[in-house]
């Protein structure tokens, strides 16, 4: 329930409210690899809305380290699609190269 508000948060805009529901879960009490990246994929986006590339970029880091396999769904990708389209020459550690591995455009 608690990974369901992160996401309610985010489509309501309120990075904040977001960030602070994550705050409130343990990730690795989170029963699957999958839902645990999608954890951080959440706060990829929350962070991202937010205006904090650079915890955007290691939460998405995180999750791929997780579960890769969750960084090649839409919604991640579309993160990334974001934070390289705020810095076309972005020099957010692993952002380039992560977006490569995701399929992501340069």
């Amino acid at each position: 329930m608690a990974t369901y508000k992160i996401g309610v948060s985010i489509v309501l805009g309120d990075a904040g409210t977001s960030v602070e529901h994550a705050r409130a879960i343990s990730p690795d009490e989170i029963p699957t690899l999958e839902r645990r990246a999608s954890y951080y994929t959440g706060i990829a986006e929350a962070y991202t809305l937010w205006g904090k590339t650079d915890r955007a970029v290691r939460a998405l880091l995180i999750a791929e380290k997780i579960a890769p396999s969750e960084i090649q769904r839409t919604g991640p990708r579309q993160v990334i699609t974001d934070l390289l389209h705020r810095d076309r020459h972005s020099k957010l550690s692993g952002l380039r190269t992560l977006a490569r591995r995701s399929g992501v455009s340069l």
